[in-house]
């Protein structure tokens, strides 16, 4: 079955998740954790991303967010994408970690956000690696029940105070009791969705709507997402996607012009979107980049570098 478009506008609430390639590990220690976590900090402030719930696991992630400016797929491509190369470079690995692009479901605002929570929270006492949500670490549960109002910028409780769980006591209590929500749907399919009948009949309708733009979108347009272009890139001249996005002056300056272009030609990337991915101010700056990727197209050097790497992504 072919994907359809995700469905993400302004204020949406998704489930994400994502798993290790062939069940393997995607966390192998603290520093690897540590630095999801910082990814996820880094889409807040670049996509807009509100995390109000999260559990990493051993060969998966959880995270319950709020899509505030209806950039899901942008802000998760760049996790996925930073923290494989990340992970491959520091254990000495090659080739991919997940097992394909995040899996997500939109979740209907309307009562049914703590049972989402609940889900997250209780995911490493279902699976039996601890015995109470709190003894996990590695999950917002903890920072929730102890430090509730000393928790990172990029975590919110919006999901539980629109719930009425408004105290650690009273989150205790909800998370006592197993919650079964649908399970995620295959990686060839789009999102799934959790919510009442009508919030599903309405989600399915415009799903159907997606793919049928989808299948058009996909027939006239040979699209890239910006992490598989950042990772190219990356790979080809040597230098790191934290680089890429990053001012900067030399090799990684032309590098880091040239995954502008790509962002644009291959991803449809509008000029705002690529201005924010790449850290500069405005659009109008972007722009002027896209342009000196336009006239860098004269030397035959960069040019052949765009050819390889266009017929790389595009294959």
């Amino acid at each position: 079955m072919a994907r359809s478009l995700r469905i993400d506008h302004p204020g949406a609430w998704h489930h994400v998740v994502n798993r290790g390639a062939r069940k393997q590990a995607i966390f192998l220690g603290e520093e690897d954790r540590v630095g999801f976590l910082r990814l996820l900090a880094v889409a807040h402030d670049r996509f807009g991303i509100e995390v109000n719930a999260f559990a990493l696991m051993g060969n998966h992630y959880h995270v319950f967010a709020r899509s505030r400016e209806g950039r899901l797929s942008s802000a998760f491509h760049y996790i996925d994408g930073v923290f494989a190369q990340r992970f491959n470079r520091r254990h000495g690995f090659d080739g991919p970690l997940f097992r394909g692009r995040f899996l997500s479901r939109i979740v209907d605002s309307e009562g049914y956000l703590h049972r989402v929570v609940r889900y997250v929270h209780r995911n490493p006492v279902d699976a039996e690696l601890v015995g109470s949500p709190e003894d996990w670490k590695w999950s917002s549960y903890p920072i929730f029940a102890n430090s509730w109002r000393q928790r990172p910028h990029w975590l919110y409780d919006d999901a539980l105070r629109l719930s009425g769980i408004r105290t650690a006591a009273q989150l205790q209590q909800d998370t006592v009791q197993r919650v079964d929500i649908p399970p995620m749907p295959p990686h060839d399919t789009s999102a799934a969705a959790v919510g009442s009948a009508e919030f599903v009949s309405r989600w399915m309708a415009a799903q159907e709507q997606s793919a049928e733009t989808a299948a058009h979108y996909r027939r006239t347009t040979p699209r890239v997402s910006n992490a598989e272009i950042l990772l190219a890139v990356s790979e080809a001249f040597g230098v790191g996607v934290g680089e890429l996005v990053a001012p900067s002056a030399g090799r990684v300056c032309e590098a880091r012009t040239l995954a502008i272009g790509l962002c644009q030609e291959l991803s449809a990337m509008p000029l705002r979107e690529i201005a924010q991915l790449f850290s500069y101010a405005t659009s109008n700056s972007a722009g002027a980049a896209a342009s000196r990727h336009r006239r860098l197209l004269q030397n035959p050097a960069y040019a052949q570098s765009v050819k390889k790497l266009t017929g790389a992504l595009i294959a």
